[in-house]
C-alpha cells in the first residue's frame, strides 16, 4: 500500500469529519419543519478542509542554502586555459555563442518569474554536457556553480 503524506492523511480525516457533520445536519433537518437551512459553509471543520485543500504544502518552504558563486570567477578572472577546462570552449567562442542566442524567444521571461541570465544558463548547460552519470546531477552542478537547484 502506498504511503500517504501528512497533508493527504489530514485531508482524509477532515473529509470524514465533514461527512459526519453533513450526516448530523441531515438528521437534524428531518425533525425540523423549518425552512432554515443548516449552513455548513461556516463550520470550522469545513473551513479547515477547504483551506488545506487549496494549499499545496502544510508548512512554509524555504529555499536551500547556496554555495559560493563561481560565476564571476569563471567568466571574468580565470585565465584562458582554466576557462577552457571549466566550460570546454574558448572564452571568445562562449561569448559569441551567447550573443547569437540571447535574443531568442526561448529566453523571454514571464514578468512574474524572470529567467536566469542567458550566460548563467549556458554555464549550467555546458557543465551538464561535460559530465555523465552522477557527475551531471542537478544538486552537484547547483553547488559547484553556486546557483539554486531550480536553475541547474
Amino acid at each position: 500500500m502506498p504511503n500517504s503524506t501528512d497533508r493527504q492523511a489530514l485531508l482524509k480525516s477532515l473529509e470524514d469529519a465533514v461527512m459526519a457533520e453533513i450526516a448530523l445536519s441531515l438528521l437534524s433537518d428531518l425533525g425540523n419543519d423549518d425552512d432554515d437551512d443548516n449552513n455548513l459553509s461556516n463550520s470550522p471543520v469545513v473551513l479547515a478542509y477547504l483551506t488545506i485543500l487549496q494549499s499545496r504544502y502544510l508548512a512554509t518552504r524555504e529555499p536551500g542554502p547556496r554555495g559560493p558563486s563561481k560565476i564571476d570567477y569563471v567568466l571574468n578572472q580565470l585565465d584562458a586555459n582554466g576557462f577552457r577546462q571549466e566550460l570546454r570552449m574558448e572564452r571568445s567562442s562562449f561569448f559569441a555563442l551567447r550573443d547569437l542566442i540571447k535574443d531568442h524567444s526561448i529566453f523571454e521571461s514571464d514578468p512574474r518569474k524572470p529567467q536566469t541570465d542567458v550566460t548563467i544558463q549556458m554555464m549550467v548547460a555546458l557543465e551538464q554536457l561535460g559530465f555523465y552519470g552522477n557527475g551531471a546531477s542537478v544538486g552537484r552542478i547547483a553547488r559547484d556553480i553556486g546557483v539554486s537547484r531550480t536553475y541547474a
